[in-house]
């Protein structure tokens, strides 16, 4: 082999080998890697492969039998597919883990949607002004914002969510949102609402003996009426 020869080839092998240095440093460095940038590594591993391989093909074509160059050279490109191989089985153990996490937390996923969840009850209104804002919160959040149902059928839950003598708004004509907006006008009167609030701790049931169960049923029937009074005045 004329020195000419061994020293385009060495130059082959070197560039081949700085790009897998790179590839080691990445695979030594402790951070996190994702499954697109490994897979990216192996993609080039493959593309190394193919060119030590026509390398080697360059050096058999060109090499003398009696050659000084022929032991390291050889040496070098078996040095080189080894580290490739070895960096390629790295890398594969690695995806195969992290697919392994992926099916593990999509099982978990998949137990978590087949639990049954117990079914949300509609929410009530009987015409009670202190029910007014607990109400419309709650429907609005249930079914006035729920977009994959039509008015048609926001008017049926609407109606079906009425009870008492608050049904006696209820018209014929009527679509989603007029009766939606009749109940507005009604019921969100702010002066009426905190009036019935007050008059709910007014007329609180009285207690016929002292108890530490009564104290404590009195106490957080009037803080809550009293806290629905703040929410009031802030809308």
């Amino acid at each position: 082999m004329s020195k000419e020869a061994s020293v385009v080839l060495n130059r082959k092998c070197g560039a081949v080998k700085v790009h897998l240095t790179r590839i080691k440093n990445f695979m030594n460095n402790p951070d996190e890697k994702d499954k697109t940038h490994l897979e990216s590594k192996l993609d080039t591993l493959k593309s190394f492969r193919i060119k030590l391989s026509v390398i080697r093909n360059e050096y058999y074509e060109v090499v003398a039998a009696d050659s000084d160059f022929l032991e390291p050279l050889e040496s070098e490109i078996l040095n080189l597919e080894d580290d490739c191989e070895d960096i390629r089985v790295r890398i594969k153990n690695i995806l195969s883990n992290i697919d392994l996490k992926n099916n593990a937390v999509a099982s978990c996923e998949n137990i978590f949607n087949y639990i049954k969840l117990p079914d949300i009850q509609l929410p009530r209104f009987n015409g009670s002004y202190h029910e007014w804002f607990n109400f419309k919160e709650q429907f609005v959040s249930l079914i006035d914002s729920n977009n994959s149902l039509n008015d048609s059928q926001k008017l049926y839950y609407l109606k079906s969510a009425l009870t008492g003598i608050v049904k006696d708004v209820i018209m014929i004509d009527d679509s989603y949102t007029s009766l939606l907006e009749c109940l507005k006008k009604r019921f969100e009167n702010k002066k009426l609402i905190i009036n019935s609030h007050f008059s709910e701790i007014l007329f609180l049931e009285k207690f016929t003996r002292e108890s530490a169960k009564n104290l404590r049923t009195l106490t957080d029937c009037c803080q809550k009426h009293l806290s629905a009074v703040s929410r009031v005045i802030t809308f």
